[in-house]
């Protein structure tokens, strides 16, 4: 394994002097390096609503449960992302997750920003992974056969400018997504009073301060992942810009089985550059 210390600047970072990539996990496609590490790239969090009964036939029979609104749809986002360096090479990665608790009937605020405050002021709460795409067969086999997230295999193309565009389709060439989302330097004001209200202002300023972001994917129970692991993940980026979406400015088309959530963007945040360690759920927590 290579020495961290060793590797161009942008992977000599304190959250990769903190992780080590310790190991090798054997899979189909051969030994894969892990943890799984994210160097450089840049992503987009989508974060919304969606109608409740199309979630909660994603969490049947599992041990976690759907987090709702107070309007009483469901908590969802979506993960567009760019890698252009990581440990498992440069790829492409669309996700939809439900936000989710280990106990039923939990709800938050219907505010656009009610989901990120919901992973500050809940840490015992998570991320359950709904769909998961990448454009690697790498990354899909250490996905699906390694952390039992069930990646399927998809193209597309992400282009970062005065906006973030992008566009996935399936394996057959089916549209998954596309859209485009103003990309802005600074935070909405709307949405940073908002987290405010919600967290309040000391701890809104002790995030900011803190190096690296903690949160947890939740798998769905498969062959490969018998349980509901709490996989963390750890972030450390220098801007986590968030804007609320607005429909005159920007654009989401969803399609195939996302269009099956009635799924509507409240507000989007940018992450740039995306340094991100995600750990196998068997590993313990930070």
């Amino acid at each position: 394994m290579p020495d961290i210390s060793d590797l161009p600047m942008q992977r000599n970072h304190p959250l990769f002097r903190r992780f080590a990539i310790d190991g090798t996990v054997a899979l189909s496609v051969g030994p894969l390096p892990t943890p799984y590490f994210v160097f450089d790239g840049h992503g987009v969090l989508i974060m919304g609503q969606a109608e409740p009964q199309a979630v909660a036939c994603d969490f049947a029979d599992q041990d976690v449960f759907p987090v709702a609104t107070q309007s009483g749809n469901a908590a969802m986002a979506l993960f567009v992302c760019s890698f252009t360096d990581a440990s498992l090479g440069p790829h492409l990665e669309l996700q939809a997750v439900a936000l989710c608790a280990p106990t039923p009937d939990q709800r938050i605020s219907d505010d656009p920003t009610a989901i990120a405050a919901a992973l500050i002021s809940h840490p015992e709460w998570g991320l359950l992974s709904l769909h998961l795409w990448n454009d690697s067969s790498n990354v899909v086999a250490y996905n699906s056969e390694y952390l039992g997230l069930g990646a399927e295999l998809a193209s597309g193309d992400v282009a970062l400018g005065k906006d973030f565009r992008f566009v996935f389709q399936d394996a057959k060439g089916a549209p998954l997504i596309s859209g485009h989302l103003a990309r802005k330097g600074f935070s909405d004001l709307r949405c940073v009073f908002s987290l405010m209200r919600s967290l309040g202002l000391h701890t809104v300023l002790r995030m900011a301060r803190q190096p690296f972001a903690l949160a947890h994917l939740v798998n769905r129970k498969s062959a490969v992942l018998a349980r509901n692991g709490r996989a963390q993940t750890i972030t450390s980026a220098d801007q986590m810009v968030v804007t609320r979406f607005e429909a005159k400015r920007d654009h989401l088309v969803l399609s195939g089985p996302l269009a099956t959530y009635g799924f509507t963007p409240l507000c989007y945040e940018h992450i740039s550059p995306f340094r991100f360690v995600y750990l196998h759920p068997d590993c313990a927590p930070v």
